[in-house]
């Protein structure tokens, strides 16, 4: 990044520097388009995964999501038609639905193919993201594919949490459309990428127009440094997957000792596959806003949810869709590790919850 940032072209320019812009892209294209088994023609920059949710819905005026969809899903409200006066719609302007999910946050398969059925039109889309981003609970993105295809809808997946955790492929994973973004991989914050099949790429319409950029389909001068970066942060995350398996003993090593410091803590997605990197905890005591003070006060940083939302301490609306009494989705706290996270730093956690809300510290080493 460093190194293409003291370029200087437009990479819609036909001069030299432009040329040489528009080369670190493309090539950027191909790299993200061979780690994620899809064709470089049809993979879309953006400026972050909310922009490429948005890319990928903002046409659709009938679609369902799953009940633990990121905000940037969740709020989307599709254009109101003429054939919505009449319909029977749970959201205003259009039809947007909601498929629940089970208890252990995964999304109810049977409901999703009750309310594909009874549907009285189609959806135009299904959207389920591939790994929540407040528990880290793993969907089975295979199989809602197949239930989706054989009812000739299509699927879109927010990969934005899985991409450097999990193996994704647009082409196994049998999806229409894969989410990315490149901070959640150690690249730089303001990109990320629509990838897409041919048959989902052809029938995408444009965000924002006025330009020919990404094959007509995103205005703007693309982002040359944070593009590049993308594509290299996504190489080394996709080599270091073995590392996972590493985080996940420190996270189920962190959980163990959890339960023994908190009487009553409750893990949330326990129960099912989860990303190695994520713990999402309810503290039968305290509130998250006032354990996000004490810890900050530590000089620990932890989430009470979505980062997105973690500014205003509101209640997990993933917690609630699995289920979650009230109390319960106010005390949720999100713990997020990686290759860096140094034991110490767990130690000091697992020392603030004893003295703030715990057992004795003792019973940690028990």
């Amino acid at each position: 990044m460093a190194e293409v940032s003291r370029e200087t072209g437009n990479a819609s320019s036909v001069h030299a520097f432009g040329r040489r812009a528009r080369a670190h892209i493309e090539a950027s294209r191909e790299r993200i388009a061979q780690h994620l088994e899809a064709q470089p023609e049809h993979v879309i920059f953006t400026a972050s995964g909310s922009e490429a949710n948005a890319l990928a819905l903002h046409d659709k005026t009938r679609f369902f999501c799953s009940a633990g969809e990121h905000a940037s899903v969740l709020a989307w409200q599709p254009p109101k038609t003429s054939a919505d006066t009449n319909a029977d719609t749970s959201a205003k302007g259009g039809d947007k639905r909601l498929v629940p999910l089970l208890p252990t946050g995964v999304v109810d398969q049977k409901a999703l193919q009750t309310m594909l059925d009874d549907a009285a039109s189609p959806p135009q889309l299904v959207s389920v993201m591939a790994a929540n981003n407040e528990t880290g609970v793993v969907q089975p993105i295979p199989a809602l594919a197949e239930l989706c295809h054989a009812r000739a809808v299509p699927l879109h997946c927010d990969a934005t949490q899985a991409i450097g955790r999990l193996p994704v492929s647009l082409k196994a994973w049998g999806a229409d459309m894969l989410t990315l973004s490149a901070h959640k991989i150690g690249g730089a914050q303001g990109a990320g990428a629509l990838v897409c099949t041919a048959e989902a790429h052809a029938r995408l319409q444009p965000l924002l127009r006025g330009g020919g950029q990404e094959g007509g389909l995103r205005a703007g001068t693309e982002n040359v440094v944070a593009i590049t970066g993308f594509a290299t942060a996504l190489t080394l995350a996709c080599l270091d997957l073995e590392g996972m398996r590493e985080l996940e003993g420190k996270r189920n090593a962190f959980e163990q000792a959890l339960r023994k410091v908190l009487d009553g803590v409750r893990i949330a997605g326990v129960e099912t596959q989860r990303l190695a990197n994520t713990s999402c905890f309810v503290h039968p005591r305290l509130s998250a806003e006032v354990l996000l003070m004490l810890c900050d006060g530590e000089g620990i940083a932890l989430s009470s949810g979505a980062a997105c939302s973690s500014g205003k301490v509101a209640p997990s609306h993933v917690l609630h869709a699995m289920g979650f009494d009230e109390a319960s989705c106010r005390r949720a706290i999100r713990v997020s590790f990686g290759v860096c996270t140094r034991e110490g730093a767990l130690e000091a956690l697992l020392d603030l919850l004893a003295r703030k809300g715990g057992a004795t510290r003792g019973a940690v080493a028990a």
